[in-house]
């Protein structure tokens, strides 16, 4: 039996690690208006993903919930498969990574 090097392109059988999964998340504010209504979606390790859509289709409302400044009804957020709900710190950690990634042409934080 020989194990796969933890760099191996996946197979069919296995699924590829997952830089972003958000399972059914759904935000209801206080006054009973609900701003996301149980979305879903997956983003491999190494694609590119933006958010895009009319005013008031709940972008800001999903980054907030992403980087813990509002909190979610319901629903499931993964960070590197890193449950953001089951282990905040090292949530916190990669949150603060993914914000110091920029095009690689410019300096961090100029």
């Amino acid at each position: 039996m020989s194990a796969s090097p933890s760099n191996a392109t996946p197979t069919s059988a296995e699924e590829p690690e997952m830089a972003l999964q958000i399972g059914n998340l759904t935000k209801i504010y206080g006054n009973h208006f609900q701003a996301l209504h149980g979305i879903s979606l997956s983003v491999k390790r190494g694609d590119f993903f933006a958010l895009l859509g009319p005013n008031g289709a709940g972008k800001s409302t999903t980054i907030g919930i992403i980087f813990s400044l509002i909190n979610k009804t319901a629903g499931k957020v993964k960070i590197c498969g890193i449950d953001i709900d089951e282990d905040f710190p090292a949530a916190i950690f990669l949150r603060s990574a993914m914000l110091s990634l920029r095009h690689p042409t410019r300096k961090a934080f100029s």
